[in-house]
């Protein structure tokens, strides 16, 4: 079956391959060698079974965000306006191994070539087994790769808020958000205390099977994920602490509503579109197609007090922080808040800078990554294979991780029309909604990958 699957991979390589080669050809011209010399990006070789990090780095390296942060955080120890990728001194490398090498490969992975050039990630593995990852060279996940390279990274910004005074957009970094979750009594109003929680990515499931009312529905875009997300819940047997002391009884449970917004959203955001589910105790691959947007992605919708994007702190009047601790990683953090209502916002938009596509079944496949350079050029990357891309091709693909960069910083605005809000979704009372931002913590439903090329 693997055989098989290689046969279809490497088919379909030569002959979207050959399909790119002419739309180049009719791009640059017949005479001209622009498209073929000087235009591509470096190859990464799969040092068996690390086409999951191979995609991931060659997604991140076209945001341009993620490498002005880890450049930021290089040059704040260098005491240097400048700094060489190829000449990080010895003692940062100790220091900041994840970001040194993530810096040295990305900036690599961003100079034009003709294509005949290849790199590896051997630096980048050596920094994740410091920071104890042992799962180097076995088929893993694209999405915990990524997880592991950022958590490991922020752990090494820890260290340096230690004897470095970071700005706070060096401390959030680009992939970090907040979302601000509010609960409404349906009986009284009286909406219970406003917490945020911290996020680096927005899981969404494309499995009908996390909620009985999503069965019959048809998830054709983005969009249509996206709304289900951040739908209100309807959620049953909540005390509310109002119409108990109205009522003078010791516990009157009502229905409450829950409201999810974004409260600070982040300049990279990173999107797993959850493709596994379970089919009479077997794990299989969801294959549905979800349109997604290419120039445009936009989420005001979703979000709420625009003020926060801008700035990145912290919400004033903040209580004690509560962690939690996922695998030695502290990965979310609350916030109790007292403030007034916060405004709507507009002109929250995103553009695709990155888009990473699974091969295969649940089990084993393989991992490639179609990654946007200068202008509107795009560009396949699949280990040791590198070539051009068109959109058209980029919209058929069946989208595991997506990459969006922020393009419009919105500034707080007073009179907004809010958008129309979602639907109540009914939840027992027992368990919270799976569509809850904190259901990422629980252990994914991964895509494994194995070398097929």
């Amino acid at each position: 079956m693997l055989q098989e699957l290689v046969k279809q991979h490497l088919s379909s390589v030569l002959i979207t391959g050959a399909v790119a080669a002419v739309s180049a050809y009719v791009l640059w011209g017949g005479d001209s060698k622009e498209w073929r010399k000087g235009s591509l990006r470096p190859s990464l070789e799969n040092l068996g079974n690390t086409c999951f990090l191979n995609c991931v780095t060659q997604a991140l390296s076209s945001v341009d965000g993620f490498k002005l942060w880890l450049e930021s955080l290089l040059l704040i120890q260098l005491k240097e306006p400048t700094i060489n990728a190829e000449e990080i001194p010895k003692n940062i490398k100790t220091r900041s191994p994840m970001i040194s090498a993530l810096y040295e490969i990305i900036t690599t992975l961003r100079k034009p070539t003709d294509g005949s050039q290849s790199t590896s990630l051997l630096k980048v593995h050596k920094a994740m087994a410091e920071h104890g990852w042992e799962s180097l060279f076995t088929q893993e996940d694209a999405y915990e790769a990524f997880q592991v390279l950022i958590t490991s990274t922020e752990k090494e910004v820890k260290i340096l808020k230690e004897t470095e005074s970071l700005s706070t957009k060096q401390l959030c970094g680009p992939v970090q958000g907040k979302f601000i979750t509010s609960m409404e009594c349906m009986e009284c109003r009286c909406e219970s205390s406003k917490k945020i929680e911290i996020f680096d990515n927005l899981t969404l499931h494309l499995s009908r099977q996390h909620n009985v009312s999503m069965m019959n529905m048809s998830f054709n875009s983005l969009h249509d994920l996206l709304n289900t997300y951040f739908a209100n819940e309807k959620i049953s047997g909540v005390e509310c602490e109002k119409c108990t002391e109205k009522e003078g009884k010791e516990s009157v449970k009502r229905d409450f509503i829950k409201h999810v917004k974004i409260a600070k959203a982040p300049s990279c955001l990173c999107i797993q579109i959850n493709r596994t589910e379970w089919q009479s105790g077997v794990m299989v691959k969801n294959n549905e197609h979800v349109s997604f947007p290419i120039a445009a992605l936009e989420l005001s919708a979703f979000a709420y007090a625009a003020f926060l994007y801008s700035s990145g702190d912290s919400i004033v009047e903040e209580e004690p922080a509560v962690s939690r601790t996922v695998a030695g990683y502290e990965v979310v953090r609350s916030y109790n808040i007292k403030t007034k209502e916060l405004p709507m916002v507009e002109g929250l938009v995103y553009s695709l800078k990155a888009v990473i596509v699974h091969y295969g079944t649940a089990n084993a496949g393989h991992y490639a990554t179609y990654r946007k350079l200068e202008g509107d050029r795009w560009l396949y990357a699949s280990d040791d294979v590198v070539r051009f891309a068109t959109v058209d091709e980029i919209e058929r693909q069946q989208a595991y991780l997506l990459f969006y960069e922020k393009q419009i910083v919105p500034e707080l605005l007073n009179t907004i029309t809010p958008p129309d809000t979602p639907p109540v979704e009914q939840v027992d009372s027992a368990s919270s909604s799976p569509l809850h931002p904190s259901d990422r913590l629980s252990p994914p439903t991964i895509l494994r990958a194995e070398t097929i090329v």
